[in-house]
C-alpha cells in the first residue's frame, strides 16, 4: 500500500514534466522581420524582365537570415551571365552576388539563400536595413550587346520589422 502514494506522485510528476517540456518546445521565443521589394523594366509597352525579391530574418530560439528572390524575363533568359543586388546609389558594387538558374528553369534566378550564425556565406547582414531603405536594385550582366547592364530598380511593398509571429501562443 506504501508503494501507491508513491507511483501515485512519481506518475503525477511525470504527466507535469511531459506537460511543461510541450509547452516549452511550443513556446514562441524569437521574432521575425521581413521586407518585400519589387521592381520591373518595361519597353514599349512589354515587360523585358521582373524582380521580385524578400529578405528576412529570425533572432532568439530560431536565428537566420534569408533572401529570396524570383527575376524573370523570357526574353532574356539564357543570356544573364551574372546577377547581383546593388545600392542603387552605387551601381556596379556588388551587396549580393544573385546565382543564375540552370537553362531547364523558366526563371532567371530564383529561390532561397540561407544564412545561419555560424556561416559567413552568403553574407546577408544589413540588407535588410538596405532593402528597408528603398536603396537597391537588381543588375544583370547580359551577352546582348545592347543591353549589356540592365538595371532593374526594387520598389519596397511591404515590410514589418521585429514582431512575434502570430502562431505564438
Amino acid at each position: 500500500m506504501a508503494c501507491r502514494p508513491l507511483l501515485r506522485l512519481t506518475l503525477t510528476a511525470l504527466v507535469a514534466l511531459s506537460a511543461a517540456s510541450c509547452r516549452w518546445i511550443t513556446d514562441c521565443t524569437y521574432e521575425t522581420r521581413y521586407v518585400r521589394a519589387s521592381g520591373s523594366i518595361i519597353e514599349n509597352g512589354t515587360q523585358v524582365v521582373s524582380a521580385d525579391i524578400t529578405v528576412g530574418a529570425n533572432r532568439g530560439s530560431l536565428e537566420w537570415k534569408n533572401f529570396d528572390r524570383s527575376i524573370e524575363g523570357s526574353t532574356l533568359k539564357g543570356h544573364v551571365l551574372a546577377a547581383r543586388l546593388v545600392r542603387s546609389d552605387q551601381p556596379g558594387v556588388s551587396l549580393l552576388d544573385i546565382p543564375i538558374d540552370p537553362s531547364t528553369s523558366p526563371l532567371i534566378s530564383g529561390g532561397s539563400l540561407i544564412q545561419r550564425p555560424a556561416d559567413t556565406s552568403p553574407n546577408l547582414n544589413g540588407l535588410y536595413e538596405i532593402v528597408a531603405g528603398g536603396l537597391t536594385a537588381i543588375e544583370l550582366d547580359t551577352d546582348i550587346s545592347s543591353q549589356s547592364r540592365i538595371s532593374i530598380p526594387l520598389t519596397v511593398i511591404d515590410k514589418k520589422d521585429w514582431y512575434r509571429p502570430s502562431n505564438c501562443y
